[in-house]
């Protein structure tokens, strides 16, 4: 259940790097 949780940091991060791209 590791990967899930690397997975789900990574859309975190790219998630967050979208928002800061858009603003």
């Amino acid at each position: 259940m590791q990967l899930a949780r690397v997975i789900g940091t990574v859309v975190a991060t790219v998630k967050n790097e979208s928002l800061e791209g858009r603003k």
